[in-house]
């Protein structure tokens, strides 16, 4: 008769399977973005503007625009 959680090497077999999922579960956690500013749902885009203006991904004339339609839309 089987019974509920069989497995046929034995009931302590299903350790490897938990241990093998909760490698998964933290490999899964550590290759995934963990930045603080990633994960925030509370950026303000004038400062990710900012911060973009400070490492010269947009221009100074683009900043500008920027700020002003953000102004502008609140």
């Amino acid at each position: 008769m089987m019974m509920f959680g069989y497995w046929p090497m034995g009931w302590m077999m299903w350790i490897w399977v938990l241990i093998f999922g909760g490698f998964c579960y933290w490999g899964w956690g550590w290759f995934s973005p963990r930045r603080y500013r990633y994960n925030s749902y509370h950026n303000d885009p004038i400062e990710i503007a900012r911060e973009r203006l400070a490492k010269s991904e947009i221009t100074p004339q683009e900043y500008d625009e920027i700020k002003k339609t953000l102004e502008r839309d609140r």
